[in-house]
Order: C-alpha cells, then structure tokens, then sequence
C-alpha cells in the first residue's frame, strides 16, 4: 500500500486564563472551543497476524517546535506508516488549527488538555510519541501525569529535555512572535532558511516546507505572505529580561514509559551535552540499560529537521523493532 495522509479537525475546550491562572479546566461558563487540525497517515504496512489491511498495529503521535507544524513531520511519517498509524498533530494557533482569543491561552495546559482530547477522539489507551522542542516536552509531561487514562510505550524526544538555559529562551524570544510579511513565496523561503538554519534542512525540504509554513496575505498591499502561526504564541518570549533558566527534573523523575529515544543536534544550544547524560543517567534507575537510546547529529544545532535519511533512520529502526 502506498503512503496516504488525511487531514482532520477536533473541537476541543479553550482553557481561558486570567493572570497567569488556569480558571476553567474544561472550558467552564464560558462556553469556548476552538478546533484543533492533525494530520493522519494511515497505517500502509503489510498487515501481521490479526491486523486487517488499513489498520495499525499501534499509534504514533507526533508534536511539533513552538513555531512549526505538524507536516515537519511528513518524510518521517511516510514511513513510520508502514508499521504504525500516524498522527501529526498542528497546536492551536499553528496552520489549520484555530487561533486561540488571547496570548496568554498559548500554555501547557492548554496544550495538554488538548492532547488529551485528542487522545479521547482518536480512542487510543496506548500509544507512542515523537516530539520536537515544544513537542518533546508535552511528551515529557504526559508521561508524568499522575491517574493518566492512556499509557505511552515508546518515545522519541527531539533536541529538549527537563532544563532549558535561558540563552537558548532568549535566542528563541529574538524572531517567535514576530510576524515577519513577504512579497512573495521566494522571500519567505530565504527567511525560513535563515532563522531555522539550525535544522539542517536542504534547499529542497524547504522546497518542500515551504507551502505549509505561509499563510496568504490579502489585505496588505505589497504583501503576499505571513508565517502560519498566530504571532501571539510568542507572548510569553516578550521581555528577554524576565526569562530565567526552565527545569522540571522533577518531572523528568515521574516520567513512565518503556523506552526511550533521545535525539540531539550536536550543536544545540538548547539541550546541553551534560543535560543529556543527565537524562539517561536518572532514566536508567529505574529502566534496563537497554530501554535509552541517545543519537547526536553533527553540524546540527536546535532543532534536527528529521527530514534527511541520516534523521529518519534512527526513528525508524527505533519504532520498527517489534
């Protein structure tokens, strides 16, 4: 079976917030909703045992960068379908998925209360996880919840962990919210190029990307195009002199999953070399040696594209061994 993808919507709770403070946890009086896109890549393998043409012997839901979306994803789940149903999922206010009424909803527990709806959708007790940055750390949380519903077996973790250094916050608060226009598609391309150089991607992925990471602009004149993103998701980047360091060990020691995959741009700056042996280090207290796995890329800073076959296969071989 050839590689196919679908996309679908979710309406989902906004969670409104006042000071900084979660008022409603499940929409409350307020009545909001917004709907939250994904990407769906049907499992295309060769069916085993009991498993039926078209079905999935599991699922994979992948998360995506604070500025980024869910067709990042594309290369790696074409074929990661071939053993697993796909869900490449677009947070709120990125591509098709709504924007949310105000910055400060873009939050954790937004994003959480929104997996876990999706979760509830897609009906799914078990699952796995490949997420990057912003994604990876989700990943992180929900493994953590206490009296979870769903369980994750298998997770992959994209250039982040449980401590961030402020530097890395304070390069990311230089272009996130910013709500850069373009003439045409060419001079957003070259923009892309520049601000997520990082990622390692060639002139053909942005080729690629490039479609998905612009809106259509009509009522600006001299301009064609804007990032896909609501501008407001950088809100909480706005002053560079309140960021401090981000850690959440504590969390990290709480996280329940079978294995993990931990993939790191040897140049990054947002997941330290030591931060990363850290995080093995504290995982394997409790897990065989066995059940960590950690892959740098060189020359790659935050975050790696995963869109070169030196990027998938890790990925592959990690969710393929049965």
């Amino acid at each position: 079976m050839e590689a196919t993808h679908l996309d679908a919507t979710v309406e989902l709770p906004t969670l409104l917030t006042g000071s900084g403070a979660v008022e409603t946890a499940s929409g409350g009086s307020s009545g909001t909703v917004h709907s939250l896109a994904y990407t769906e890549w049907p499992f295309c393998g060769v069916p085993k045992g009991d498993v039926a043409a078209g079905e999935a012997v599991d699922t994979v839901i992948a998360v995506h960068g604070l500025t980024r979306n869910g067709r990042d994803f594309d290369y790696v789940a074409q074929q990661l379908c071939k053993f697993y149903r796909v869900i490449c999922v677009h947070m709120p206010g990125r591509w098709k998925s709504d924007w949310l009424p105000d910055g400060s909803c873009y939050s954790y527990p937004q994003y959480l209360a929104d997996i876990k709806g999706l979760v509830a959708h897609l009906g799914v007790k078990k699952f796995h996880w490949l997420g990057t940055s912003m994604g990876g750390i989700l990943g992180i949380m929900l493994a953590a919840l206490p009296d979870c519903p769903f369980t994750i077996g298998r997770m992959v973790i994209n250039d982040v962990g449980p401590f961030v250094p402020v530097s890395a916050l304070r390069h990311i608060g230089t272009y996130v919210g910013q709500d850069p226009q373009f003439k045409d598609i060419a001079e957003a391309k070259e923009y892309c190029m520049a601000t997520y150089g990082n990622f390692g991607l060639s002139t053909q992925d942005w080729d690629y990307l490039i479609p998905f990471s612009v809106r259509p602009i009509t009522d600006r004149p001299g301009v064609q195009y804007a990032l896909h993103y609501d501008p407001k998701i950088g809100q909480a980047f706005g002053d560079p002199t309140k960021l401090t360091d981000v850690q959440f060990w504590d969390v990290w020691n709480n996280i329940r999953v079978d294995s993990i995959l931990l993939l790191r741009g040897a140049a990054s700056g947002l997941l330290l070399p030591e931060v990363a042996s850290e995080m093995k280090e504290k995982f394997l207290t409790t897990h065989a040696p066995e059940t960590f796995k950690l892959v740098e890329f060189p020359g790659i800073g935050h975050a790696p594209g995963l869109m070169s076959e030196d990027q998938i296969r890790p990925i592959i071989d990690f969710f393929s061994v049965l």
